[in-house]
């Protein structure tokens, strides 16, 4: 999406990965082609608990945003692809 020039939003609730994504993708955020939100989709704003498998399932707290809110920053997007959607992108453990 983003070599075919496409405005690229990410919602990513996980800290660790949100800051991996901007260093990775540093070049695109610069520009203004990739936005980043690290937030967890929800039905309303607000907060959750997520956790993490790797440290025990301990729960960390994780800022909430809304589809609406999500459109009201960004704008209505032209497409919608959850995380299995996206090519390359790979596939949950079973």
């Amino acid at each position: 999406m983003l070599a075919a020039g496409q405005r690229v939003v990410v919602v990513q609730p996980d800290a660790r990965i949100y800051y991996a994504l901007l260093e990775h993708f540093a070049a695109p955020v610069a520009e203004g082609q990739l936005v980043l939100e690290n937030f967890a989709p929800a039905p309303r704003g607000g907060e959750i608990a997520m956790l993490i498998p790797s440290d025990g399932g301990r729960p960390y707290h994780v800022v909430t945003i809304s589809w609406d809110e999500l459109v009201v920053k960004h704008c209505l997007p032209a497409q919608v692809l959850t995380a299995a959607e996206v090519p390359g992108y790979p596939a949950a453990p079973h």
